[in-house]
């Protein structure tokens, strides 16, 4: 303390004690000589090769998710995380019920959030099964086209092997347009008919042919009541650009690694930032999933799982039996019971089975008294023709303004 004291009052009579320098401590008990300070130029130099480390280093993702092993705890994170919450157990209600004979896989990142949520009702409700059936696929528009992407979905549960033996898949895309779903499904080109696709948000143009995607009102309505009746794109792109913003833990992929136990990891280089990834804070994700946690173990949000899932499990179960009647009896129900809510989950069951449900008989709008007008302001919504690509050009605009 002595020596300490010391050289303070030799560095204050030296008139230098207020410039502020970098200073390097070799020596527990320092002195002038043990004192080594950094000229401006080094100083450049130590921050260039600092930030040039940290946008060449790479990150390797975790095995996945952890939701399961977050406190159940409330925060307060606004409008938008609220109607979130309401949306995603609404959304698996259909899902899980709509969807029983196939393995759901949620593409990373987007989709996580929701993904989440139906291993969380696996979870609260002790069913390993449902457990089973959830799946995250780490896929981007970055590492699409990696030569281990094969090899990756392999590892996931996608092969020549698991679809010859019979296994069907439902992908869950945020939206617009499912390239990625559709890049996935060319690999298998023989086992088209064993995918399925529903987005939370697709557009009307630039779809399959024969199997355009759905999008899930059920989703959107939370956040506006006047959801179900408007052109889903044009009036509501705001819905899945808000949810798509919620913080993440890690950068998007931009490929794939093996590690020393051979095994496919996603990797991002942190230079590779995406001006659509949104906020990426590990503490606050693990805040969100705290409070999805805590949500989704409320007892009254838990009594609203349970009843919309055995509605949705009820439609589903008259669609098999080939009972119309009672079917569109129990559409109209919803509709006329439930509001707006009622009127998405309608519709969704209309589209679902205009597209991915196809083969027992069909509903139409005009069925439960629904105007076509009213159902989608595209009038060919329901049809196997694409708008002209002036149309989509015009959306990509609407994207890229919003993305200012």
């Amino acid at each position: 303390m002595k020596n300490l004291l010391l050289n303070k009052e030799r560095i204050k009579a030296s008139g230098k004690l207020n410039r502020p320098r970098l200073v390097l401590i070799l020596n527990p008990k320092p002195s002038l000589n043990s004192i080594h300070r950094f000229t401006f130029g080094q100083k450049i130099l130590l921050f260039i090769l600092f930030t040039l480390g940290m946008l060449f280093c790479s990150i390797l993702y975790s095995s996945g998710p952890d939701i399961l092993t977050a406190t159940p705890r409330h925060h307060s994170f606004g409008k938008t995380w609220e109607q979130s919450k309401y949306a995603q157990l609404k959304t698996l209600a259909m899902l899980i019920e709509m969807y029983p004979d196939h393995e759901i896989y949620f593409l990373d990142r987007d989709a996580r959030f929701l993904g989440q949520t139906g291993l969380l009702i696996g979870e609260i409700e002790n069913d390993p099964t449902l457990k089973n059936r959830i799946h995250f696929l780490n896929v981007s528009r970055e590492n699409v086209k990696d030569p281990l992407l094969k090899e990756y979905l392999k590892q996931e549960g996608i092969s020549e092997k698991s679809l010859e033996q019979g296994k069907k898949i439902l992908f869950i895309d945020t939206g617009f347009i499912g390239s990625l779903p559709r890049h996935i499904m060319s690999l298998f080109p023989n086992h088209k008919e064993q995918f399925r696709v529903q987005m939370v948000e697709a557009a009307p143009a630039a779809r399959e042919y024969r199997s355009p995607f759905p999008s899930m009102r059920v989703f959107g309505t939370e956040f506006s009541k006047y959801y179900p009746q408007q052109d889903i794109l044009l009036s509501n792109l705001n819905i899945v650009y808000r949810y798509a913003l919620l913080p993440k833990s890690e950068l998007r992929s931009d490929s794939y690694v093996i590690d020393p136990q051979g095994k496919i990891i996603p990797k991002s280089s942190l230079g590779s930032r995406d001006a659509n990834d949104g906020e990426i804070n590990p503490i606050k994700t693990r805040q969100y999933e705290e409070d999805l946690q805590d949500f989704m173990r409320n007892p009254a949000n838990r009594f609203l799982l349970d009843k919309l899932r055995r509605e949705w499990k009820t439609a589903y179960s008259l669609w098999k039996e080939g009972d119309k009647p009672k079917l569109v009896n129990e559409l109209k129900r919803w509709i006329e019971t439930k509001g707006p809510q009622g009127l998405a989950m309608a519709m969704d069951f209309i589209e679902m089975n205009h597209t991915n449900l196809v083969g027992n008989f069909l509903i139409t709008p005009e069925d439960l008294g629904i105007k076509r007008q009213e159902f989608n302001i595209n009038p060919k919504r329901l049809t196997k023709h694409n708008l002209p690509v002036s149309f989509f050009r015009s959306c990509l605009k609407t994207l890229q303004g919003l993305n200012k």
